[in-house]
């Protein structure tokens, strides 16, 4: 999948979406089961360093940039340098809460491109939704895919 494809998917959800960045590669279209692993993985990695989702912090972007990461690297074993896993992280100004996750303040998420379509989560929390089921996807402001 081209970066422009795969932003044309995500405006078809978000078609007011300010700010889209993807590297000009291709990417490689996830497995769901690999996308629940990775997720699993990073689970246990906070896990093990102690680390708890606070309310009181804003401290979202780095659960979603830790997660886009980690996920990225894991794919290193398996491909070159100039194939990308669709995975990124991406901001929204929620009028509905979702996963936890309160609406009205600037919030950052995870998007990844699976074989069954574009899929949220909450990095925070772990939960995971089709874009398309997202209730603030019209509210996306910017999304940078790895």
């Amino acid at each position: 999948m081209r970066a422009e494809e795969l932003e044309r998917e995500v405006r078809r959800h978000s078609p007011n979406l300010f700010s889209f960045w993807a590297p000009k590669k291709v990417h490689v279209v996830l497995d769901e089961d690999w996308l629940g692993r990775a997720v699993d993985w990073y689970e246990d990695l906070l896990f093990g360093m102690g680390v708890t989702y606070r309310a009181d912090i804003w401290d979202c972007e780095n659960y979603s940039q830790l997660l886009v990461v980690l996920a990225s690297l894991e794919m290193v074993k398996y491909w070159r340098a100039d194939v990308r896993v669709p995975i990124g992280w991406f901001t929204v100004m929620p009028e509905v809460p979702w996963s936890g996750i309160p609406a009205g303040a600037k919030h950052a998420l995870v998007m990844a491109r699976t074989r069954q379509g574009l899929v949220v989560i909450e990095p925070q929390t772990g939960v995971r939704a089709a874009l398309a089921d997202y209730p603030n996807r019209h509210r996306i402001l910017e999304v940078f895919f790895e």
